[in-house]
């Protein structure tokens, strides 16, 4: 017999049941809809706590509703019942509930699995014993892990250690190998990097400020080093004109061939009025016994006498 009353439709589980009074009720295990015109799922007849039927039919599709009528209605003692009207009643009240049933809807955000491996602290006994408690207490303050700090300190120590230190890999090799040391802190946005990474750079700003002021100095030094010797560079200049405009030279420079004939180097420098006397130098004296030095060979060419 069929039923005119509104049968009570649930859903839980990607699984629909549908109840009626009459303590009868079906179980639609994921129906399949993923065509038009299709409604499939494997479906569970019950009365009460116990099975009249399973299987796998389709709402929509006449025949199955018919077989799975005959299956379920075949049980002795039963009253018998239109399960074709009831299938046609669930399938009329899934569809009504759906609109407001979030059957599709997503499952619970679940936490991502990790793609990496955990990295293991990095032990303090690893630092140099000299910039332990430093590098403990900067991390403490900041409340970040002791990478955080050693990274960039270790870092910068190798900047000021820089070629002062070698490594030759081979014992019986004069191969030198000059390390250069290179850290980056790799951490989510928010994590305190860059405050902690001003306060680990700290000794080194210092020691470059430092090196900044003395550089500075040395430069003011040296401007007025190079003003003294510009003026004095200038003085000699305007001395040197003058004494060129008035014929008077109190300074030349010459070249030596390292010949030791006086004709040939001594006479042409030094005689009053020789073509190399640039600095304008005249002794009569020095003259008669330039000319007295010079002996005319037969051959027309002067030499000094021999000795």
């Amino acid at each position: 017999m069929a039923s005119s009353i509104t049968p009570k439709v649930t859903y839980a589980d990607n699984n629909w049941m549908v109840a009626w009074p009459d303590d009868y009720h079906l179980l639609i295990k994921s129906p399949d809809e993923s065509r038009p015109g299709v409604f499939r799922a494997e479906t569970v007849a019950f009365h009460g706590d116990e099975q009249l039927t399973i299987a796998t039919i389709d709402f929509l599709h006449l025949r199955d509703r018919e077989s799975f009528h005959i299956s379920a209605s075949g049980v002795n003692g039963m009253t018998p019942i239109s399960w074709e009207d009831r299938l046609q009643q669930a399938y009329s009240g899934i569809q009504a509930q759906a609109t407001t049933t979030t059957r599709d809807a997503w499952p619970a955000l679940q936490p991502l699995p990790s793609l990496l491996p955990d990295v293991p602290s990095l032990p303090s006994t690893m630092l140099p014993a000299g910039l332990r408690p430093w590098m403990e207490d900067v991390a403490e303050r900041m409340q970040v892990p002791l990478e955080y700090v050693a990274i960039p300190a270790l870092v910068a120590l190798g900047a000021v250690v820089g070629r002062q230190v070698g490594i030759y890999p081979k014992q019986f090799d004069d191969w030198l190998v000059i390390p250069n040391l290179w850290g980056a802190i790799v951490g989510r946005s928010g994590l305190m990097k860059t405050p902690t990474l001003e306060q680990a750079l700290k000794p080194l700003d210092r020691l470059a400020v430092g090196a900044m002021d003395a550089y500075k100095a040395q430069e003011d030094r040296d401007k007025i080093s190079r003003e003294a010797l510009d003026a004095q560079m200038a003085g000699v200049k305007e001395a040197l004109k003058k004494a060129a405009k008035d014929g008077k030279m109190d300074a030349d420079f010459v070249g030596w061939s390292g010949r030791i004939d006086p004709d040939a180097n001594i006479h042409t420098l030094l005689s009053c009025k020789a073509p190399g006397n640039d600095g304008h130098y005249c002794n009569p004296e020095m003259d008669r016994l330039l000319e007295a030095a010079r002996v005319l060979r037969p051959s027309g060419t002067v030499s000094s006498p021999k000795h």
